[in-house]
């Protein structure tokens, strides 16, 4: 997990910085445009979306094994719970093969992070992370893009 923001990103890994001008330039031209988009086939998309934010203990940690997600807030702030390192535990539903995605149990213990206004978080494959929490200023939204980048094509990200 890679907690930054949107200047040290750009300045950082400009391959993944490629990728997030795109969403942030579909954004631009239309704020209220949601929905997933493709960059790269179906290799590297983004999805634009304005989600209602949860308390932490309602949210459940998530997993993805296919996608490196990249999770940038536009509007607000964002609550992000998270472990380190590659989740070792055990799913209470998994959707690898449809979705992407596995989630635990509601009681799995994990740490926090408030993003705000052009604050990024990178969670690499394997990697569980809880979105869409209300943080401690209690807004009750978020506005953010969300950038999907295949697992074979990471290690070109970050080298």
């Amino acid at each position: 997990m890679i907690v930054t923001n949107l200047d040290t990103l750009k300045d950082t890994f400009p391959k993944i910085w490629q990728y997030v001008e795109i969403a942030l330039d579909a954004h631009g031209k239309d704020p209220e445009k949601q929905g997933r988009q493709p960059i790269k086939d179906s290799q590297v998309f983004f999805t634009l979306s304005e989600d209602p934010l949860e308390p932490q203990e309602d949210r459940r940690l998530e997993v993805h094994k296919k996608y490196l997600d990249i999770q940038i807030v536009l509007e607000g702030t964002e609550r992000y719970g998270y472990i380190p390192g590659a989740y070792a535990g055990t799913f209470e539903e998994e959707r690898f093969e449809s979705d992407d995605v596995a989630f635990t149990s509601r009681n799995e213990p994990c740490q926090y992070a408030d993003l705000t206004a052009g604050d990024a978080i990178i969670f690499l494959p394997g990697h569980a992370h809880k979105p869409l929490c209300i943080p401690a200023d209690q807004n009750k939204k978020v506005r953010k893009a969300i950038i999907k980048v295949e697992k074979a094509l990471v290690k070109e990200l970050f080298f």
